[in-house]
């Protein structure tokens, strides 16, 4: 059958217009179902990277917390108990409530099958969490170490199910991620298997066309250019949203990987904190041992003093008994030379002396006693001579053990200073550290808002899809005119003929 002109430009037109119109609704649709795959993202994807985020961060703050009540309980820091119960509560409460945000979202089946699954884990990790803090709390160390065997596997268990689950989340992300990616290639390809196809059939139709519809012609082809720059318009949005759907996944991954580091962080920060009150424990004893010492030291100078006191004494003795000495010498030499003078005079004298020698034998008798006298003066000047010399080598003894216990206090607070500077270097590592958690923090905060940026341009890209859309059916209205014109054209040449 030999189609007509009028045939060939309407099998044309509605083959175009058909084609834009199909064009048209699948974009509407596959925009729409981009839309719906945005909405989930923001609404569902997004809040549930954010709950698990938050579970695994208060799975390791309950640990933290039983650590920090074994540490209070071996060093007996009953008053902290209250602090500590408090924490748990806290981070308790906000454990389960995460949990049930997390279920209350419209996410997978099986996902919410691994949350309820997890749930006997969460219930017996949390129980075990409190019998450890109430045990501390009673002082029950060796119980409390028991205990706290149980909850380390608790806390694996529960750790392995938590990576499982933050695992399917993170499938379910990729999933819609991907879904996304598929949506956009069909509309690429649609919107190319049309282009071509309407390039095809124009050129065939208008090839044929003769010189009487060259105009209208042009007009119809610079439509169909226009109709072209739109679908690359299209095509550059959708690239647009693909891009934007790489950059979130992206940054859900760097929130992830800095939240991860933070949790590092904490534990290097209780670890930090151990190392310190050990170091704070020696650092007392040191203390103690070197008031020890210094009792030492005040004692020993004590006793220095006490010596240094009986040698002034006897010192002074000394000195007494030298002078009495020296008078009893003194008086024996004169009696002496008395008592010569007057046996001299008796034996002048002849019998008249011999009285006056009576005398002189009783002088040289009291002579003799003083002579007497005079050498135990001496032999007491011997012994305390000798007493001297005693006190003085105790005194040079307790002189060196002064000094040997004063080197001993020295080495003491040599110890207790240096203690005090690895003190120093860890309290300065704990504070690091907390500088590193904060930046941690913040790169979590940055990575969260580059999240809702993306999601922002996702949104824009996804307008703009829909303005693109609209735009192609404004052409599809324009080519609706031109193909009037054309069909006038036509019926009026056949009506003059």
């Amino acid at each position: 059958m030999k189609l007509t002109l009028k045939n060939r430009i309407v099998f044309l037109s509605s083959s175009i217009l058909f084609g834009l119109m199909t064009l048209a609704y699948v974009s509407y649709g596959k925009s729409k179902a981009l839309m719906m795959q945005l909405e989930d993202v923001s609404q569902t994807q997004l809040p549930a990277i954010r709950h698990m985020t938050l579970i695994d961060m208060y799975h390791d703050s309950i640990r933290s917390v039983v650590l920090d009540a074994l540490l209070s309980a071996s060093e007996k820091n009953f008053p902290h108990f209250k602090e500590i119960s408090d924490d748990l509560k806290e981070i308790n409460d906000n454990f389960n409530t995460s949990i049930s945000e997390l279920e209350g979202l419209a996410i997978a089946k099986d996902t919410k099958a691994e949350i309820q699954k997890s749930k006997p884990s969460v219930e017996a990790y949390l129980k075990n969490a409190h019998e450890i803090v109430g045990l501390a709390s009673k002082g029950m160390v060796v119980a409390t170490k028991v205990k706290y065997v149980e909850f380390d596997k608790s806390f694996k268990q529960l750790e392995g199910e938590l990576e499982t689950l933050g695992k399917k989340i993170g499938d379910d992300a990729n999933k819609a991620r991907d879904e996304g990616k598929d949506v956009l290639s069909k509309i690429a390809m649609i919107a190319s298997l049309f282009m071509v196809f309407g390039i095809v059939l124009s050129f065939y139709v208008i090839r044929r066309l003769n010189g009487q519809l060259n105009d209208v012609t042009s007009k119809l082809q610079k439509t169909v250019k226009v109709m072209v720059s739109e679908v690359n318009q299209l095509g550059q949005v959708s690239n647009t949203v693909a891009v934007a759907s790489t950059q979130q996944n992206s940054a859900v991954h760097e929130a992830v990987a800095s939240l991860a580091e933070i949790s590092s962080m904490v534990q290097n920060t209780a670890e930090s904190s151990k190392a310190s009150m050990k170091m704070a424990e020696n650092v007392t004893e040191l203390a103690d041992q070197g008031k020890v010492v210094m009792e030492k030291v005040v004692q020993a100078m004590e006793m220095i003093e006490k010596s240094n006191r009986e040698l002034q004494s006897i010192a002074h003795t000394i000195s007494e008994i030298d002078q009495k000495a020296a008078v009893i010498n003194d008086i024996v030499f004169k009696t002496q030379l008395l008592s010569f003078n007057a046996s001299i005079e008796a034996a002048r004298a002849g019998e008249q002396g011999r009285g006056f020698s009576v005398v002189a034998e009783e002088v040289g008798s009291l002579a003799q006693m003083s002579g007497t006298a005079a050498k135990l003066i001496q032999e007491l000047l011997a012994e305390s001579k000798q007493k001297v010399d005693e006190t003085l080598k105790s005194i040079r003894t307790r002189v060196n053990d002064g000094n040997q216990v004063s080197e001993q206090a020295m080495k003491s607070f040599l110890q207790i200073t240096h203690s005090v500077k690895e003190i120093h270097e860890m309290l300065k590592g704990n504070a690091e550290a907390t500088r590193q958690q904060q930046l941690g923090i913040e790169q979590s905060n940055l990575a969260m808002k580059e999240l809702n940026q993306v999601s922002q341009k996702n949104l824009e890209s996804s307008q703009a899809s829909k303005k693109v859309s609209d735009d192609l059916e404004s052409e599809n209205r324009e080519l609706k005119i031109v193909v009037s014109e054309l069909e006038e054209l036509v019926i009026g040449s056949s009506n003059a003929a």
